[in-house]
């Protein structure tokens, strides 16, 4: 979930939850909880097209540990040229500006490796994508 992903990876940020539905009731939570910087505001496409530098390839592989491993030796080596690659619960988001172009690269890279692939696609970029694109 988000809150596990914040309060694990970024224990200097303050996850708060509102828990009536409805984005006016958040913005409204996030304005009154606020006590530092306000980063981003606005609706959520507004947001992601401001904030978001890059796409997100979505990767749904056999064996996610094992996918992020390989990846990001690839980037540490310079054969992968992308911006991030995040863990998301049983799936794996790469991002870059051109994402989509690295997609017979990692496919290929993947299956080499023994990696199956249920699915492999650029996606719209979610807020969560946002906000730890941001806190990199």
């Amino acid at each position: 979930t988000t809150e596990r992903l914040v309060r694990t990876s970024y224990p200097e940020v303050r996850y708060i939850r509102e828990p009536r539905p409805g984005l006016d009731w958040a913005r409204n939570r996030a304005i009154i909880e606020a006590r530092g910087k306000i980063i981003a505001y606005g609706s959520p496409q507004e947001i992601k097209r401001e904030k978001m530098v890059g796409r997100v390839l979505e990767i749904e592989p056999s064996d996610a540990i094992q996918t992020i491993q390989i990846l990001r030796a690839a980037q540490s080596s310079g054969e992968l040229l992308v911006d991030e690659i995040e863990l998301y619960g049983s799936l794996v988001h790469v991002v870059a500006a051109e994402v989509g172009t690295y997609q017979p690269e990692i496919e290929d890279q993947l299956r080499r490796a023994g990696i199956e692939l249920a699915s492999i696609a650029v996606i719209e970029p979610s807020l969560e994508d946002v906000f730890i694109a941001n806190m990199s």
